[in-house]
């Protein structure tokens, strides 16, 4: 009899226990959700403003002087980084977007990566060449270009070791994940930064780049160009209201990267994979326009991971040729997108900038996401199809 009562107290118990449990989970979820859902609605907002016919120039630079807004997006993209990404990343490595940036810089720079894309540009070279053997042999002193024209593989590159800092830098960073990392020699920007986590103030599409870095104790006056092993655009790109300006920031990443260097960039996107693949084949074929190639790509649960090399002047040539991609109009361009002799082809910045959409982009209008879930209206694609608003699923990243 005393056992059946001690048995039955032990339920009770492990009842409570799970209840308590069950209470501070919801608890939690509904944090995190108050929490992702403010970070949206300054989103919606920034997109409302230009479906109402507002200027980008004139939005933004509103944007950048409201700093009750800002501080509100700092404080809640830390809270949600700090309290709940972290825990999730301990219980599953594969919904951590940071480890997975980390995994494939490492594998880039310290396992053969760059190594495997210099072997490409080699072959890429060697096809231009067959393709164009005829000509080169009637032209008096084509082979002793040609011979030129190999590209070497660099050994030095490819032995980077674990001791060599990467130099990253990391745009719109709020509170510098990657500074845990002793493999990079990070410089975090953001316009609303979290500074004890030692990130600098910048606004990214206006920020001078120049042949030498300035600082001050919390602002970045300038940066070098062509400094950069990395530079990485976490969730940044829908954070911007419409195309251009994430055209004009993968254009910055190219003028501040080594040759070579790589560009990461993620996504939020919880749906299946071939949801919105068409997305981001534009967003690739944009990309190559630019100067990047595509290194590695991954859909994962709730986000894209794509990494893409800056590559050289000839070699630019010839991966747009192969792709049969147009090159961007130089007078239409500035000096980070331009090379000489690019294409016979050309398109203008606004075509190519025209391909970085986002699903957002598509809806006509938005709900206050701050109301009761329950109560946001569902919103339609043009396929007719529900979509989720781009940060739906940002607890879980």
């Amino acid at each position: 009899m005393i056992c059946f009562i001690c048995c039955r107290i032990k339920m009770r118990e492990n009842k409570n226990d799970g209840e308590i449990k069950m209470t501070q989970k919801s608890s939690a979820s509904d944090e995190h959700i108050k929490l992702a859902d403010s970070i949206k609605s300054v989103h919606a907002n920034l997109r409302q403003r230009l479906r109402d016919g507002e200027q980008f120039s004139q939005v933004w630079s509103e944007h950048l002087l409201d700093d009750q807004v800002l501080e509100s997006y700092s404080n809640a993209m830390n809270a949600l980084a700090n309290q709940h990404w972290t825990k999730l990343e301990i219980e599953s490595e594969d919904t951590s977007r940071i480890i997975w940036t980390k995994k494939k810089i490492l594998e880039y720079y310290h396992n053969g990566g760059i190594n495997n894309q210099l072997i490409r540009d080699n072959n890429r070279l060697k096809r231009h060449q067959e393709k164009n053997e005829q000509v080169t042999k009637v032209q008096q002193g084509k082979e002793e270009t040609k011979q030129e024209n190999i590209i070497e593989i660099d050994k030095s590159l490819e032995n980077k070791t674990i001791n060599e800092q990467l130099k990253l830098l990391d745009v719109g960073s709020c509170y510098n994940p990657f500074s845990k990392f002793k493999e990079f020699d990070v410089t975090a920007l953001d316009i609303a930064p979290v500074y004890e986590n030692q990130v600098y103030k910048a606004d990214f599409l206006n920020l001078n780049i120049t042949d030498k870095s300035e600082f001050t104790e919390r602002e970045v006056i300038s940066l070098e160009s062509c400094s950069f092993d990395i530079v990485v655009f976490c969730f940044l790109l829908e954070y911007l209201p419409t195309n251009r300006p994430r055209y004009e920031c993968c254009a910055r990443a190219k003028q501040l990267l080594k040759e070579n260097g790589i560009l990461v960039i993620l996504t939020p996107d919880s749906c299946h994979q071939q949801r919105n693949n068409s997305i981001i084949r534009g967003w690739k074929e944009a990309l190559l326009q630019i100067g990047f190639q595509r290194v590695y790509y991954e859909k994962k649960q709730h986000f894209h991971g794509l990494v893409f090399r800056k590559l050289g002047a000839f070699q630019h040539r010839l991966a747009l040729e192969e792709a049969n991609l147009p090159g961007i109009a130089k007078e239409e361009s500035n000096s980070a997108t331009s090379d000489d002799d690019i294409a016979d082809d050309i398109v203008t910045v606004e075509e190519v900038a025209a391909k970085f959409v986002i699903p957002q982009d598509f809806n006509s209008c938005e709900p206050n996401l701050l109301k009761k879930r329950s109560e946001a209206p569902k919103l339609e694609e043009k396929n007719g199809t529900e979509t989720e608003l781009g940060f739906d699923q940002l607890p879980d990243l």
